[in-house]
Order: structure tokens, then sequence, then C-alpha cells
């Protein structure tokens, strides 16, 4: 379990979970969704680690939904949950850190396989 798991934030109110927010906003860019859309919370570009690790969580959390996972498979990788971004070294794009999306494993291990080639290995 990751240490930052077991942080007790003391937030017990709208009021504290607002302020917290108003927080977020100036050190990770999370804004709200805007007045034209359901209210939810936005990443700004300008924090790609936070970006990713939303798009893991919403993915972990639509597994849970579809019944792909129980309640507490899903408390376990939360609480060992770490982002990462990994990087296709060929084409340079984002593939999933395999140690926290399943479905993309075969992609990491093309990535480790053309690695391996690019350096003369087999």
């Amino acid at each position: 379990m990751r240490p930052e798991a077991l942080e007790d934030h003391h937030i017990t109110t709208v009021d504290q979970v607002i302020h917290a927010l108003f927080n977020l906003e100036e050190q990770f860019g999370l804004v709200p969704n805007g007045e034209d859309m359901p209210a939810g919370l936005t990443v700004e570009m300008t924090s790609v680690d936070l970006a990713k690790a939303l798009r893991d969580w919403d993915r972990r959390r639509g597994q849970l939904e579809a019944g792909e996972i129980t309640k507490d498979e899903c408390r376990d990788w939360r609480d060992s949950y770490q982002p990462r971004i990994l990087l296709d070294p060929v084409t340079g794009e984002e593939i999933d850190d395999p140690y926290t999306d399943t479905d993309r494993l075969e992609d990491a291990r093309r990535a480790v396989r053309t690695m391996r080639w690019l350096n003369g290995g087999v």
C-alpha cells in the first residue's frame, strides 16, 4: 500500500471540499467543466500526469461498474496506484502501464520487445 493511501485529509463538509478543490486548481489545473456540461471537473493539460491518473481511475471505475472487478479489487488498485506515463519508443505514443491496466498488457510487451530489438537484442 502506498503511503499516500493512508493520509487522512479530514475533509467532512462541502465547504472543506470546495476549498480543497480551489487549491487543486492552483496546483494541478483542476477546473470546473463549465456551465454547458454536467457538474464535474476537467484537468487543464498543464498536468499530464494528473490527466493520465484520472483516465486510469475512470477506466478502473468502468471495470467495477461492468462487474469485471470487485469493490475490494478496486480498493486494492486505488491503495497501490502510482501514475506512470510510458511511451512506445518507436511510435512515441502513450501506452498504458501494465500494472494499472492489464487489458493493455500486450501494448507494454510490444514496447519492451521493440526496445530490445532497437538495442540489438532478440
